[in-house]
């Protein structure tokens, strides 16, 4: 995923709002309790060498709550595409 970071935000008042927005749906899901960060297996590292990792928690019914998907539906964030695009 790509989101913008609060504090970065530069160009418009809409990447500003994306980053409030970002900052927002990460702390609701992180405050929604215990959860496990791991390596991805398809692939572990960006062209930048950069870690990758999935941050998510099992729900009791056995389905996967992803930081991902939360920060996606909640506005925070969206799929990268492999390039990189402008936020306004």
């Amino acid at each position: 995923i790509s989101s913008r970071r609060a504090g970065r935000a530069r160009g418009c008042s809409a990447e500003a709002a994306q980053a409030e927005a970002s900052a927002a749906a990460l702390l609701t899901w992180l405050n929604r309790g215990p959860f496990v960060i791991t390596a991805r297996i398809d692939a572990p590292t960006d062209r930048y060498g950069r870690n990758l990792r999935i941050a998510k928690r099992i729900n009791p019914d056995g389905s996967e709550d992803r930081l991902a998907d939360c920060m996606q539906e909640n506005g925070g964030a969206r799929g990268y595409g492999g390039f990189r695009r402008d936020w306004c």
